[in-house]
């Protein structure tokens, strides 16, 4: 029904989605819930996110394939992944790589996410890692922040400075 030409047809196949979440959660994979967080229909999109609140932990250890959902066609879609990406992650999912993916993003606003993450998640032995790939960013945002970062982190030691040297 989510699939069908026609949107009654969507309707009701969000519903049924939404009413039986719990039951199906086993079933959905990580690209159904990104297929139904950017669907047209809400109540479509109201299933992925309530299925996703019943797969945290299987969720957890495919955050390299959900980071998708953060870009996701749909402002409210948006809003909840940022949500549950803030509540239901840790440390031990946004690892390094994640974060800066995260960054890589062509949305601005998920960009932008992706620096407050980074900067919450920050740790100091990933300092040139987070340096390196960010300033490549063809963003201008990415890299003034970037930059400001640079003179944040590397301010005053030269050490870290001869780290960044190629």
């Amino acid at each position: 029904l989510t699939r069908a030409g026609s949107s009654q047809a969507n309707e009701i196949g969000g519903l049924i989605l939404q009413d039986r979440a719990d039951e199906w959660r086993n079933e959905f994979t990580t690209e159904d819930i990104i297929e139904f967080t950017n669907h047209e229909i809400l109540s479509i999109r109201r299933a992925s996110w309530q299925a996703a609140e019943k797969m945290v932990t299987r969720l957890r250890m495919e955050v390299s394939l959900l980071i998708r959902a953060l870009d996701a066609k749909w402002q409210d879609s948006r809003e909840f992944w940022r949500e549950f990406f803030r509540t239901k992650f840790t440390a031990a999912e946004l690892t390094p790589e994640i974060l800066v993916a995260i960054c890589d993003s062509v949305k601005d606003e998920t960009q932008k996410f992706g620096r407050d993450l980074l900067l919450h998640y920050f740790k100091e032995e990933n300092g040139v890692e987070y340096l390196i790939k960010l300033s490549e960013h063809p963003s201008v945002a990415m890299q003034f922040f970037a930059t400001n970062y640079l003179e944040n982190y590397a301010a005053g030691s030269p050490d870290k400075l001869d780290k960044l040297a190629p």
